[in-house]
């Protein structure tokens, strides 16, 4: 079995890609490459590059990092994640990590089928609860990078946010809490940590780009040469002192959008951060730090990670998310993995396999054994014909055995069937599904319904507007089919850059009773009268 030393971590963004190349050495991890390789510019930021373009853009940063080996670990933007963290009771187990992630993803208006999920799970602060990161994406965006990570000739073989990597790389349990601030070209993730762990984040569409346009717009000048006079200049001496206002305003914004996170964490009663810590391209803007720090009233800075200063030195920042990635590799780290699922299902095929495999063995061998005891007692007349008298003895057992099993099973059977007539509902489901589609208003989708014998119907669903779902209980109402509907909830939540109402109806199907239960006396014994039973033993004498 070959020991793998040397393990990659990749972070793919919406500018560039960035590779980091971690190497044992004397019992220790040391970063031995790192490289980036720049994206063409994308008008939506949410899509996926093309996949010829991402694997030219894989093969320039992983040959420049020196990375030789075909797996990686790989990191996407945090935009593209849906992040939920959970306090669950109990500790942490496999049992926990899947009702977690069930718990984080029931929200999300997607089928099951078409998220790849994952879940990150540790203890609580408190005894007997665990704190659960969980992340999802769509899967046709995950299959949309993982084609071109293919063309390239890199397999998968963990897939995280490049965000909640650098956490998972920089965490300190004993230190206080702080914000890590990730800002890419188009979009910037915002994460608060305390315990070693995210507690909260948010993603929002404000990147580096958008300070580019702005000094543009206000210089005069082509985004290229407006890019590179940030480069060289950053807030502090700017040529034109116009710039110099644009890139405030756009530092204010920035500020905002924490101070807006903040405010959440305290609303949850958690302690307030102590530091900012800036990763990402746009964490190398000069005078970005000292102006947030100003604006949000706390230290701000570059996040450091001393081993990335042999390769990356001043730029190390914005190779945090790749190197948590290849920590993750390495198993020097943990975070919320999106093939952690996906590596289980296929670790329990191949069991199952194993298993196949063994059992056919043994079966082989015991065959074998079987076939040269039956051609010694064939050799033998008399040992035949007793095992011929002890096989039909063990025949005649096996069948009374049979009779008895195939009783039980058509006992078995008949319960099931009236199982099944109980729980069937009355009216049936087509007449329910017509009347509830009927009753939708427009901008009104259904998600969920519940519906058993003898039980209320549950409906849940997903409305444009807050009054849609009124409309749609209004309208349920009036049908000859239910009553008793009410309104269970209705909460408020961002889908997609649009706000939307998650509700839930519960009501009563006429007719919809359960079946009645027939209980059988049991017959007792009648006992014969002491005179007879007197009489009888005197005839016996």
């Amino acid at each position: 079995m070959v020991r793998v030393t040397r393990w990659v971590g990749v972070d793919i963004g919406t500018a560039c890609v960035k590779a980091v190349v971690l190497q044992r050495r004397g019992g220790k991890l040391e970063v031995t490459g790192a490289a980036k390789a720049d994206l063409p510019v994308s008008d939506n930021p949410t899509t996926p590059p093309e996949p010829a373009v991402l694997a030219g853009a894989l093969r320039s940063a992983l040959g420049a990092a020196v990375a030789r080996a075909s797996d990686a670990a790989v990191a996407l933007s945090s935009y593209h994640f849906s992040a939920r963290v959970i306090r669950m009771s109990g500790a942490p187990s496999d049992a926990l990590a899947r009702a977690a992630l069930l718990e984080g993803t029931r929200d999300i208006p997607f089928p099951a089928d078409e998220l790849a999920g994952g879940v990150h799970l540790q203890a609580g602060r408190d005894e007997g609860e665990s704190l659960a990161l969980v992340a999802a994406a769509r899967s046709s965006l995950v299959g949309a990078y993982r084609k071109g990570l293919e063309a390239a000739g890199v397999r998968a073989n963990h897939l995280g946010a490049s965000s909640f990597a650098a956490v998972a790389a920089t965490s300190d349990p004993g230190g206080g809490p702080w914000v890590l601030v990730d800002i890419g070209a188009s979009t910037t993730t915002i994460c608060y940590c305390a315990e070693g762990a995210i507690q909260a984040s948010r993603s929002v569409l404000l990147g580096g780009n958008d300070l580019t346009q702005a000094l543009a717009a206000e210089l005069e000048c082509t985004p290229d040469a407006a890019e590179e006079s940030k480069r060289s200049h950053g807030l502090e001496r700017m040529p034109h002192p116009g710039a110099s206002e644009k890139g405030s305003e756009w530092v204010r914004q920035l500020a905002g959008e924490i101070s807006l996170l903040l405010s959440a964490v305290a609303v949850q009663g958690l302690p307030p951060a102590s530091e900012v810590r800036l990763m990402g391209g746009g964490s190398l803007v000069a005078g970005l730090a000292p102006r947030l720090g100003q604006l949000l009233g706390m230290p701000a800075g570059a996040l450091e990670l001393p081993a990335l200063a042999t390769v990356a030195r001043a730029d190390a920042a914005q190779y945090a998310g790749a190197y948590g990635m290849a920590l993750l590799a390495a198993g020097a780290a943990q975070t919320a993995d999106l093939l952690a699922e996906e590596v289980r299902r296929a670790q329990h095929l191949r069991q199952r396999r194993r298993n196949a495999w063994m059992g056919a063995a043994v079966a082989l061998v015991v065959l074998i054994g079987g076939c040269a005891a039956a051609h010694q007692r064939w050799r033998d007349h008399l040992d035949l014909q007793r095992a011929r008298a002890a096989a039909a003895r063990e025949l005649a057992t096996e069948r009374s055995r049979a009779k008895k099993l195939d009783a039980r099973y058509q006992e078995l059977t008949a319960q099931a069937e009236s199982l099944r007539r109980a729980l069937r509902p009355n009216p049936p489901w087509v007449d329910v599904m017509d009347a509830l589609a009927m009753a939708a208003p427009q901008g009104v989708w259904v998600t969920g319904i519940e519906l058993e014998r003898g039980r209320p119907l549950v409906i849940r669903g997903t409305a444009l507007e807050a009054a849609g779902a009124a409309q749609f209980t209004n309208a349920l109402m009036e049908s000859p089919l239910l009553e008793q509907v009410q309104l269970s909830f209705a909460n408020g939540a961002q889908v997609g850059g649009r706000q939307v109402t998650h509700f839930g109806i519960s009501a009563v199907v006429r007719g919809n009773t359960a079946e009645r239960r027939v209980i059988a006396k049991a017959s007792t014994a009648r006992k014969r009268p002491a005179s007879a039973k007197r009489a009888a033993e005197e005839e016996e004498e």
